[in-house]
């Protein structure tokens, strides 16, 4: 491990400890922009996915997803589904890459 590397981990530990013992001066909280309207059925299509496979991998029930989907009267995503779908439309192979077992 190189000096500069150790140095960072040392920092951000310390930076931590901080933020845990009340000191939130060390770190930048941001806010997330999470849009209010996804395209579902975009992101999925991207992913080369059919419902049953999107739904099943992400933890949605298929009616749910179908409904997302629907162009009138459909129900909306919630805030987390949107902040994953979200990602999932920004960084596909990331979040993949992050949720699939080795």
């Amino acid at each position: 491990m190189t000096g500069t590397l150790r140095q960072s981990i040392k920092e951000a530990r310390a930076d931590i400890a901080a933020y845990l013992d009340g000191d939130d001066s060390r770190v930048h909280i941001r806010a997330l922009k999470v849009p209010e309207d996804v395209d579902v059925k975009s992101v999925r299509e991207n992913l080369a996915l059919s419902q049953k496979q999107f739904a099943d991998m992400f933890g949605f029930k298929l009616s749910t997803l179908q409904s997302w989907e629907r162009k009138k009267q459909r129900r909306k995503p919630n805030r987390t589904a949107r902040v994953l779908i979200t990602a999932l439309e920004r960084k596909p192979k990331e979040v993949l890459d992050a949720l699939v077992e080795a």
